[in-house]
This record gives structure tokens, sequence and C-alpha cells, in this order.
């Protein structure tokens, strides 16, 4: 009986151990590189994001003079904001809401690296009526950043291996059986 409540203890805890999949807050900086727009000027600058968790921690964007005038995009004066062309999009938008620049990608930025900026859904405009499509250009991630566990994650963790060490504990001190 003993085994059997030992076992199921260990089969409780170790399912526990693989169902608590670790979430990770992973903000990651990332710089624009040679993004180019169609009247053949440029964008520059940075942004630090968490995909996984839709949220972002600073960004400066700067356009340049042309179809429309220079911007330069900061929280101090515009919001980003999570699948504006889709799901692997963003916009910052200017806080009177009239001009917006939108990056979209072919995948989630989930880990360090470049990836390619996606052309038919990425863009800089003025209420749309005047735009300007950003035709080439990409992201690279300025450093690899640490994972950080989320708590709900430990949460799970911890009793799970609490268990496992209870049963080990339990089962050196048992008394073998006799014969």
């Amino acid at each position: 009986m003993k085994k059997q409540m030992a076992r199921a203890c260990m089969g409780a805890a170790l399912t526990a151990l693989l169902a608590a999949t670790p979430v990770h807050a992973t903000p990651i900086t990332w710089n624009l590189s040679g993004v180019t727009f169609d009247d053949g000027t440029r964008a520059t600058g940075s942004f630090t994001i968490d995909w996984a968790s839709k949220t972002w921690t600073g960004f400066d964007v700067a356009t340049q003079d042309g179809k429309l005038p220079a911007l330069e995009y900061t929280p101090g004066n515009s919001g980003l904001y999570f699948n504006g062309a889709g799901p692997n999009s963003f916009s910052i938008i200017d806080s009177p809401a009239h001009r917006y620049i939108t990056f979209a990608f072919d995948q989630a930025l989930l880990t360090p690296g470049a990836y390619a900026i996606n052309s038919a859904y990425s863009w800089d405009c003025n209420n749309c009526g005047t735009y300007r499509r950003i035709t080439s250009g990409s992201v690279m991630s300025l450093s690899p950043s640490v994972s950080v566990p989320e708590p709900s994650s430990l949460a799970l963790v911890l009793p799970a291996i609490g268990l496992i060490g209870l049963v080990r504990r339990k089962r050196k001190h048992a008394t073998p059986p006799s014969a």
C-alpha cells in the first residue's frame, strides 16, 4: 500500500514538474538595420519588447524627412501597440494619433537574432492619407537578454520538487520487508 502511495505521489510530482513548462519574460532590445522607405528615406532606432507577453519597455524610432515630415517616435510622444497589421506586427502611434509606423515580420521576435521586416505590411503614414511603405530592412537583437522565470512557473515547479524529495526521503528511511 505504501509503495502504491509513493508511486502515486512520485507520478503526481513528475506530472506537475513536466506541466510547469517555463514561461519566460524575455525583453529583447532590437536595432533597426537598413530600413528604407519607398521614397528613399530611412528609419533608424531601436525598441525593447517581450513578444511572448506583448509588452514593451522602451523605443526610439526616427524617420527622415521625405513624403512625410521627419518624426522621432519615443514613449514621451507615442505608444506601442501589438498586432497592428497581423499577429507578428506592432505599430507605434503618436499621441495625437495622426501619425504611425507599423513593422510586420514573418514570425514573432521571440529569440535573439536577425529578422527581415515584411515589407508587404510595414509602413509609415499620416492618417493613412499620405503614406510611405517600408521596402527593405531588418531588425537585429543588440544582445541576448537573460530569461527570467515567471512566478507562476516557479509556483508549480517548487512543490513538485518538494514532493519528489519527500518521496525519496521516505523510501530511504523505509524498513526493508521481512522474509
